[in-house]
């Protein structure tokens, strides 16, 4: 079943326009004809659906992120497939993506959305066993009503990745997506970790502010070729700078956690001055005041007491 306007998907969705495409998936603008709601409906491999294995694949990964709450993540209304097209229905953003602000956003908005993305990965990754985004792009995160930002398509493993490649034979992973990889993922050893999703995050909020990915169509994997982090040129705050460029850091382990970005963004939006991850405040200690030495007290003296000329125990006088 090929996707296009005014068809009813799944005997109850019609959909009315063309949202955007990803790697294995499309997303429409879809009216509910039960709710009559406009609803954003994403549909895995379409036109040719999976074999059953990959659809039940996709059932069993859903499942154990579907119940995810935060308020920082697209939260999906309902899962199912069709004609072997998984599929999810979510609540239409009519604000759209971040991508519409490349190369636009200024810097309040950057502390905002720095503080929002890394808050959803904070709740993805302290979950049991960790949630790692894999995919985190402006395209990738939408906008509300209120202005916040909410991460979207997340959950899906590398798995279930490489089960729809193989649906749409698609052989390579999209030029977008390459551009926000850290180097670690085009090393001897690729599975994604939560620091690659710092990584992206980073590439990503570098682009959002001038308009370019930081390394091009290649991502980390200049890096991997001893490539230098570029400066963030521009009037940003150092503050800014230096959270970006830690992000983008070669080694893992020299990137922050999302808990630290997000502490680190609320501190600077509280009007305090943010403390850099693995930093620490030094603290002005006051001298301690002099002690004049004191005469002793007599009865403080211990007396030796001889007994029968022998010098043999101490009594103390009190």
């Amino acid at each position: 079943m090929q996707l296009e306007e005014n068809i009813l998907f799944a005997n109850r969705y019609r959909l009315e326009r063309f949202l955007g495409r990803g790697g294995f998936s499309e997303v429409w603008l879809a009216d509910d004809t039960l709710t009559s709601l406009k609803v954003a409906l994403k549909v895995y491999a379409p036109g040719g659906g999976m074999d059953e294995h990959g659809v039940q694949l996709f059932s069993t990964e859903f499942s154990l992120v579907f119940n995810l709450n935060h308020g920082n993540l697209l939260k999906p209304t309902y899962y199912d497939t069709f004609e072997r097209m998984p599929y999810l229905v979510l609540p239409y953003c009519r604000q759209g993506s971040a991508a519409s602000l490349i190369g636009q956003m200024g810097e309040k908005e950057a502390w905002l959305f720095l503080r929002d993305i890394a808050s959803g990965l904070e709740y993805l990754h302290g979950q049991e066993p960790p949630v790692i985004h894999q995919d985190i792009k402006p395209d990738n995160i939408l906008m509300d009503v209120s202005g916040h930002y909410l991460l979207t398509d997340f959950g899906i493993s590398i798995k279930a990745r490489n089960t729809l490649r193989k649906s749409i034979m698609k052989t390579e992973g999209s030029v977008g997506t390459l551009a926000y990889m850290g180097p670690e993922r085009f090393s001897k050893y690729p599975l994604p970790i939560k620091a690659s999703d710092i990584f992206s995050l980073g590439a990503t909020l570098y682009e959002l502010l001038t308009g370019m990915v930081p390394f091009g169509e290649h991502g980390g994997l200049l890096l991997q070729h001893g490539a230098e982090i570029p400066v963030l040129e521009g009037e940003w705050s150092d503050e800014l700078k230096a959270i970006i460029d830690l992000c983008l850091q070669k080694d893992t382990w020299e990137r922050p956690s999302a808990m630290e970005i997000r502490i680190y963004c609320e501190q600077h939006l509280n009007g305090e001055i943010p403390v850099l991850p693995g930093k620490q405040v030094e603290k002005k200690t006051e001298p301690l005041p002099e002690v004049q030495p004191q005469e002793p007290e007599l009865s403080d003296v211990p007396v030796v007491v001889q007994e029968d000329g022998k010098d043999e125990s101490w009594r103390y006088k009190r």
